[in-house]
């Protein structure tokens, strides 16, 4: 795991892949956690949609982790309809997710 750490951090140097590492991390979190919430709730994409005022492939858009063109009004209207808390915070791009990734992994290994 030490390599892949390594390599992360090697990677991080260029700005650019930093930054879509981060924009992709951002989108995917958004989208994993509206189709977590949506099915724990029991609800399908079409009965989102409705109680959206929107249509099911809207709500398809919004799980997908290559959109991003969320508007903070549309993720609003999701929480309130998931009986959710929206949280919009701002970090530091440091080491930390790098080291939560290598962590997971971790994790991920010993528990398979």
């Amino acid at each position: 795991m030490k390599k892949f750490e390594k390599v992360l951090r090697e990677q991080f140097k260029d700005e650019k892949i930093k930054e879509e590492f981060y924009r992709g991390l951002e989108k995917t979190r958004i989208a994993t956690e509206i189709a977590y919430y949506r099915e724990k709730r029991g609800l399908t994409q079409k009965e989102l949609a409705k109680l959206l005022g929107t249509s099911q492939s809207t709500v398809s858009r919004l799980e997908n982790p290559f959109y991003d063109n969320y508007s903070l009004r549309t993720l609003r209207k999701v929480a309130k309809i998931l009986n959710l808390e929206l949280i919009v915070s701002l970090k530091d791009n440091d080491m930390h997710v790098q080291d939560q990734i290598v962590l997971k992994s971790e994790l991920y290994r010993k528990n398979s």
